[in-house]
């Protein structure tokens, strides 16, 4: 069809952009009725990168260019490039046949090709399931994407934005294929703020490389949208060196690793390939309480988009592979210089550890980011903040989670139906409708067409619960900058996009390339179900996937402006064009034949980006020996972490993996986590990483353990593994800690105790996350420490003892003549809500209280003997069935 258009073109004598075409071959010899030349002649230039510098395409030719200093010296059909008026091009379908637009102007990118998988199947066979996971290859200290003006040092793997300066976790990049013989679909949980249609582009050259395998057609590609992940791999406005956003400018090398990651995950997942079976459940209406996510966007309705999505791939014996769990969610609770994979990280790490825990079996869940543009994380509501926030969010969805995985148990299907469906479409004022008088700024009273798009409009929200009817005015939208003006013609990120749905049996899947809105899902979903006339109603809607247009909102919404509606380029269209866009696409996935979706969109390119660039790397002699050692003891408990320092390579070689061994039968052995199926690594919140660079030749990796009151005594230590630069190539290393002792804590917490004539009562816990131990002045109470004590109460608070708990309590009770009653405990009785004091100031051992209402965990003694009324000493001793024990006083206490 499209080489049909310009065939057209040229037949009736019309210049099409960049195509060569004319009634004449450059050489004035005249060409036929029909387009056949007398003499055929090759064109000497297709586009404007087909000439030299200073030259650009003129029918065929290449002709000198005028020069230029700004966009507005040269016509309109034309941009100010490298100092030169060059024709441009606004997107592909301007170009030549397989060129892509890219800045303005064409050219032809230099793609492997190879078979898709299942390529002219039509055998359909009993469902297969693969699972890839691969660590997220990236350079310590790199920036983070997520936040425009994120601080912290300048290190070499930064620059628009400071450098991370340690972890909270690591990132995973996760795949699992699904292939029924005729269709196949990756679906890759990534671990980044975004994706970009160029990145999964290259993530596909990648696998064509290594296995000569096409996948670019069968990835949904979904990113967690984690505000502290690894920056630097979007290409925006590369002749600028232009890349904040949130997304740091862009490096090859950072890039490079990242893309072998993700093509390495695939890679294994499509060699992994078993018989096995897939079931799901969708629950409409999750969280109703809005404790795990919430609307923040005070310009529209408090609606949130509440499905949950839970599926199960599974062996054919049952055995569980994964767990797909989808519902929207920011990922914005951490702002430190420590990367986590936020949000999205507590949850799928507190879901894994209860599935596990259940199965017996390493279980990989995925957290399929939905449509959160407008939705922010909860896990706040007994005031836990950043980290501790994060453990809660898997906590609070843990055990919904888990109900529904197992309800799926015995409904897997091996005979699903299976196909994806894309479509790339252009993104230009013509594509979005815009007349000339839509969209457009004012000057000197003339209407300026925003011709590529504008950043940062309508910025000031009218808040829906005061001003229900408020809306900007076109011509007034207070735009900061318009990309005409910034980089003289249409930036290829925003000059097209990708669209994806797939179909797992009845499941329906569709997504979105940016951060949609929850009205933006609501609407895709609604107009699938209408159109397809309620045939199938389980629509799960993906935010975050296969490109990044910024921010979308339905029209309505975005004249309302406020941030979400100033984070966009197009303006008040583009929502609703790609929703109808998205409707269309994804009603394919209801027909018995295969659609062409050939809409003459290529994916992204970027015209001769040099990929092989490396940041220098620094030999580090010391790298492989322990600097600080741990500590000859440790308690369970305590306030404050375990520390120990590695002298490890350099920031952009090394990424130190800490294993915890237990010593037993006198060797030391890797331990297993509480499921029985992972390492005790550091690849979660048991241990937190900080990297410092202590000299030019020299990095120290300081790890920051903690444990809590279950965790088994003994003799242990940390083996790491490593790599260092010898100056040519990365070295593998290993090295030990000396060994330490796990202990059990000693700072179990009595409190609100009463004695009365016939009994004693009293609270026990274990101690809060915070900088109270109970007897030291502190001015201010704070918190302490990275584990979650528990999910149900306040980190100021002690979390109690499990309902009904064993312990072994023994209470003295001496009178004024030091005569002894002896009450011994030996199971809590007491399990209640209450309303206890905190202590939030101590000086001079003198004690500033607050009350809280709390859950409690206790007992209710009767005394041997009844007590007559005076001054008594008490003393109580506890111990949990952990070996952990308290002392509370010996104090007076008065009977009246």
């Amino acid at each position: 069809m499209r080489g049909w258009l310009i065939g057209c073109l040229c037949l009736f004598g019309v210049f099409a952009l960049h195509t060569g075409c004319s009634t004449n071959n450059g050489n004035n010899e005249q060409v036929k009725d029909g387009g056949v030349k007398d003499s055929p002649t090759t064109p000497q230039c297709l586009t404007a990168r087909d000439c030299k510098e200073g030259e650009d395409c003129v029918k065929g030719a290449c002709k000198v260019a005028q020069e230029c200093s700004e966009f507005s010296e040269c016509e309109k059909d034309e941009r100010c490039s490298g100092g030169y008026c060059l024709k441009r091009c606004d997107v592909d379908t301007d170009c030549p046949e397989q060129h892509v637009c890219t800045d303005g102007q064409c050219h032809k990118p230099d793609w492997k090709t190879a078979k898709a998988p299942n390529e002219g199947s039509t055998a359909t066979k009993p469902l297969q399931i693969g699972l890839g996971v691969e660590d997220l290859d990236h350079p310590l200290s790199v920036s983070m994407a997520g936040y425009g003006f994120r601080p912290g040092p300048k290190g070499p793997y930064a620059k628009a934005l400071g450098s991370s300066e340690g972890m909270y976790d690591r990132f995973k990049v996760k795949a699992l294929v699904l292939d029924n013989g005729v269709e196949r679909i990756a679906v890759i949980r990534s671990p980044l703020v975004f994706s970009t249609d160029y990145f999964i582009t290259q993530i596909s050259q990648y696998i064509i490389e290594k296995t000569q395998v096409n996948m670019i057609d069968k990835i949904l590609f979904v990113s967690t949208h984690s505000h502290s992940a690894p920056a630097r791999f979007w290409n925006l406005l590369p002749d600028l060196g232009f890349g904040t956003f949130g997304g740091g400018d862009f490096h090859p090398e950072v890039f490079r690793r990242m893309v072998a990651s993700f093509g390495n995950a695939i890679i294994k997942a499509n060699k992994d390939l078993q018989p096995g079976k897939f079931a799901y459940h969708i629950d409409p209406n999750f969280d109703p309480e809005k404790v795990i996510f919430s609307n923040r966007r005070s310009e529209n309705s408090d609606y949130r988009h509440p499905y949950l999505l839970v599926a199960r791939a599974e062996r054919l014996d049952g055995t569980p592979i994964a767990a797909l769990v989808s519902f929207p969610m920011h990922g914005t609770i951490n702002s430190t210089t420590f990367m986590t994979n936020d949000a999205a990280g507590g949850l799928e790490f507190g879901v894994q550890e209860i599935l596990e825990k259940k199965y017996k079996s390493k279980i990989e869940v995925f957290f399929l980011q939905g449509c959160a543009g407008d939705i922010s994380p909860r896990g706040d509501r007994l005031g836990h903040k950043k980290l501790l926030q994060m453990q809660m969010l898997g906590r609070l969805a843990g055990p919904k989670i888990l109900e529904y995985f197992d309800g799926l148990k015995d409904k897997g299907k091996t005979d699903i139906s299976l196909e994806v469906v894309n479509r790339r479409i252009p993104l230009s004022r013509k594509a979005l409708g815009y007349k000339d008088d839509e969209f457009f700024q004012l000057k000197d009273g003339e209407k300026l067409p925003y011709r590529f798009g504008a950043f940062q409009c309508v910025k000031d929200g009218f808040n829906f619960n005061t001003d229900p009817d408020g809306r900007h005015t076109d011509g007034k939208l207070g735009c900061i900058f318009s990309f005409e003006v910034l980089h003289g013609g249409p930036a290829v990120q925003f000059s097209k996009t990708r669209l994806s749905a797939a179909r797992i049996g009845d499941l329906i899947i569709s997504t979105f390339p940016g951060e949609a809105t929850s009205p933006v899902a609501k609407a895709l979903r609604d107009g699938f179900i209408a159109k397809t006339g309620g045939k199938l109603k389980d629509v799960v809607v993906l935010g975050y996937a296969q490109d990044h247009q910024l921010y979308i909102t339905r029209e309505n919404d975005w004249w309302r402006g406020g941030y979400e509606a100033t984070m966009s380029t197009w303006g008040f269209k583009v929502g609703e064009y790609l929703i109808n866009n998205a409707i269309d696409l994804t009603v394919q996935l209801t027909t018995t034949e295969k659609e062409k979706n050939d809409t003459g969109i290529l994916p992204v390119d970027h015209y001769k980006l040099d990929l092989t660039p490396t940041i220098e790397r620094v030999v580090t002699p010391e790298a492989g020996t322990i600097a600080t050692q741990p500590p000859k003891e440790y308690k369970r408990m305590a306030l404050e972490p375990m520390t120990f320092i590695i002298s490890g390579g350099w920031v952009g070689v090394d990424h130190p993996k800490v294993v915890l061994q237990k010593k037993e039968g006198g060797a030391f052995k890797d331990v297993m986590r509480d499921g029985g199926q992972r390492v005790y690594d550091d690849a979660d919140y048991r241990m937190v990483l900080e990297f410092r660079k202590v000299a030019a030749d020299k990095v120290h990796y300081e790890y920051r353990f903690q444990e809590l009151e279950t965790f088994p005594a003994g003799t242990y230590r940390f083996h790491v593994e490593g790599q260092k630069w010898d100056g040519s190539k990365r070295v593998p290393y290993t090295v030990d800690t000396d060994a330490f002792e796990i202990v059990p804590g000693d700072n179990m917490r009595v409190n609100t105790v009463s004695l009365e004539k016939d009994q004693i009562a009293a609270y026990v816990s274990y101690p809060a996350g915070s900088n109270d131990d109970g007897k030291s002045d502190f001015g201010a109470l704070s918190a302490t420490g990275h584990r979650l004590r528990s999910s149900l109460v306040r980190w100021e608070v002690g979390p109690p003892l499990p309902e009904n708990a064993d312990v072994d309590i023994k209470i003295t009770i001496k009178d004024s003549a030091d005569k002894e009653e002896i009450v011994e405990v030996k199971k809590l009785n007491v399990y209640k809500k209450d309303k206890i004091n905190i202590v939030t100031k101590r000086k001079e051992g003198k004690e500033t209280t607050s009350e809280m209402e709390t859950q409690v965990s206790g007992f209710t003694a009767k005394l041997p003997n009844t007590l007559v009324a005076g001054k008594y000493t008490v003393t109580i001793e506890v111990k949990d069935a952990h070996g952990n024990t308290g002392v509370w006083g010996p104090k007076e206490l008065e009977i009246k």
